[in-house]
């Protein structure tokens, strides 16, 4: 399983800056480390459908110090990876939160075979594409 991991900065006001990124983030998503530091990066590779979703569930970090997130991003090349997002909070002796530190895992073979599998499930079970199955009326 491929992996980048990541620090980001916390300011005063608890806003969050990348100040590090492991070098093996290019093997897994073809942008160098350096790219991947600039403002809103991370943002603008988050997949469409999951970007909403994403930003809501990191708002968390303002009250959990742990968090997990699934959700796709586009490689450079315009590809999808689907990525599990660990992130911890680090605080200080005094309590004060400081850096979050986190780790990217390529999860797309996995979510892969998942979807397969449900497929084939769906597939055994009469269901068609849309989850119904051959007896439902159309609406």
């Amino acid at each position: 399983m491929r992996g980048g991991r990541q620090a980001l900065s916390i300011d005063e006001k608890g806003n969050f800056t990348p100040a590090w990124v492991s070098p093996n983030i290019f093997a897994m998503t073809g942008f160098h480390p350096e790219e991947t530091l600039s403002f809103g990066w991370w943002k603008k590779t988050i997949h469409e459908e999951d970007r909403e979703r994403v930003i809501k569930s990191n708002s968390q970090l303002q009250k959990v110090d742990e968090l997990v997130v699934e959700f796709r991003v586009y490689r450079k090349d315009g590809s999808i990876l689907w990525v599990r997002d660990a992130k911890r909070i680090l605080r200080n002796q005094d309590g004060k939160r400081f850096e979050l530190v986190g780790a990217w895992s390529d999860i797309t073979e996995r979510v892969e075979l998942e979807e397969q599998s449900d497929r084939r499930g769906d597939a055994r079970n009469g269901r068609k594409a849309g989850g119904r199955t051959a007896f439902d009326p159309i609406s």
